[in-house]
């Protein structure tokens, strides 16, 4: 009875598996293991009878196995898909043209960012993209035509889809004086409010040194008065708009090629340039306001942007003194920073 009942278990294999094996024999059969979306391999059923790998099995998980492969063609058993990686977050930009912008688009680009920018030139696109023009640190990004100095040409496509904003527009209130408002105060309230419930994760404000400081009620510091008003304004607003943020209040700045028209010549640097480790961080006004590189500073502003140390928090930037003692790191100085809604913001009242 034994060599009867295995022909016949023989002949009742070959029978179930013959049409599954016949279409997976065909050229160009996948017999190898698949990946699963995780990575891993997910071996089939015929791959492990392939492998020998039934043996330890019980007869109830063989006959399952092997019914498998019967009625199931190959090609039905088709690899996974493979989930897609996420899609790269877009940055807005809101001043990528100024100084500071432009090393903020370069830092954003060197980091694998999505870049959005903001501008009043409808011809900023083709401009900027000319080869020879900013060596080509605008290449690639996309543009968006709106003016802050006027509300009503800042739609809601702006901010669609922008998970984080890096705010530092230059307001040049010296020529419209209505400007610093416009831009350092309704303008951060304009992109909040667009950017509500839109998935913005972040918003960097660009500020000043000198925000929470009296300055002299003389003509002549009225402008640098105004300028300050309106930022803390906007700083303001940004702390109460429950939007994850942080605010960076940079001192003057130079470039590392001392752009014509400012007053700070190479010799007041005195000797190199500064690393990034000479940057320093205070949650007071209380450093004094040596110059800082443009680069550096546009470092430390994108890094902000996608850092959860430095959420809810309000510091200064500033370059240590060429004789004094080198402090900690500035990412470390900002871990150790208390958060803005755990203390008193050091400033007067506002005034007129």
């Amino acid at each position: 009875k034994g060599p009867v009942a295995s022909m016949r278990f023989a002949w009742l294999l070959l029978a179930l598996t013959l049409p599954g094996l016949a279409g997976a024999f065909a050229p160009g059969a996948y017999l190898a293991p698949r990946l699963s979306s995780r990575g891993t391999a997910v071996r089939s059923p015929l791959h492990a009878l392939r492998c020998n790998e039934l043996s330890g099995t019980s007869p109830s998980t063989r006959r399952a196995l092997l019914q498998g492969i019967a009625v199931t063609p190959l090609a039905a058993l088709a690899t996974r898909p493979v989930a897609a990686a996420p899609a790269a977050e877009t940055v807005l930009v809101v001043g990528a043209r100024s100084y500071v912008g432009e090393y903020v688009v370069e830092e954003l680009q060197r980091q694998g960012k999505r870049v959005r920018c903001l501008t009043r030139n409808p011809g900023a696109a083709e401009e900027l993209n000319t080869p020879g023009i900013f060596s080509g640190v605008y290449n690639g990004v996309e543009w968006m035509v709106g003016d802050l100095n006027r509300p009503a040409t800042i739609t809601a496509d702006v901010v669609k889809g922008a998970s984080h904003i890096i705010f530092c527009p230059g307001a040049h209130g010296w020529a419209n004086p209505e400007s610093n408002r416009l831009i350092y105060d309704e303008g951060v309230s304009l992109l909040l409010s667009l950017g509500k419930g839109g998935g913005l994760k972040h918003f960097v404000y660009l500020s000043s040194i000198g925000v929470s400081q009296k300055v002299p009620d003389t003509d002549e510091y009225s402008y640098l008065r105004q300028v300050y008003k309106y930022k803390r304004r906007g700083e303001a607003a940004l702390r109460r708009s429950g939007t994850p943020y942080t605010i960076i209040r940079a001192p003057g700045t130079y470039d590392r090629e001392m752009v014509p028209g400012f007053s700070y010549s190479r010799d007041e640097i005195k000797g190199e340039l500064p690393g990034e480790a000479d940057i320093l961080v205070t949650g007071e006004d209380s450093v004094t306001p040596n110059k800082l590189f443009l680069g550096h500073l546009a470092t430390v502003v994108v890094d902000s942007a996608f850092s959860d140390a430095a959420a809810g928090k309000s510091f200064n930037l500033a370059t240590r003194q060429k004789d004094a003692p080198r402090g900690q790191p500035w990412k470390d100085a900002v871990h150790t920073l208390v958060r803005d809604a755990e203390r008193k913001i050091p400033w007067p009242q506002d005034y007129p």
